[in-house]
């Protein structure tokens, strides 16, 4: 699959496919990679959260409220600790993952009118060629 890079936050360089558009959030706190069914969203964390752990659960309870966590894990992103915690939110399953990078970062991964079983490879490549 071609990828594409693009640069967010000023420092935070996200591969994504090639078809998928890009929307910028609400007053520049967020970008979204999309192909209309699939979103991959990249959010400013919350400023007091201090671990990968504490961003993830912090965005966790901003961007998918009322969702149930089914796992969690630790992992690396380029190095860096990042903390997943996988959910269900009305019915669908969502992934969010916070980054302790040196510009810190949360991801929304989900899916509109669709599987998420479907895009876990494609969204599993973004969150491993994030670049800081």
């Amino acid at each position: 699959m071609e990828m594409r890079q693009l640069k967010v936050f000023g420092s935070v360089n996200v591969s994504y496919p090639s078809g998928w558009k890009i929307k910028p959030g609400g007053a520049n706190t967020s970008a979204v990679f999309t192909n209309g069914t699939a979103f991959f969203e990249v959010h400013a964390p919350d400023p007091k959260a201090t671990s990968a752990q504490a961003i993830a659960e912090s965005a966790m309870g901003k961007l998918a409220p009322g969702a149930k966590a089914t796992a969690t894990g630790t992992d690396k992103i380029q190095g860096y600790d990042a903390y997943w915690i996988a959910a269900q939110l009305g019915g669908r399953t969502v992934r969010i993952v916070g980054v302790d990078g040196p510009t810190r970062v949360a991801l929304f991964e989900h899916v509109k009118g669709g599987q998420f079983s479907a895009y876990r490879d494609i969204f599993n490549r973004m969150q491993a060629e994030l670049r800081f």
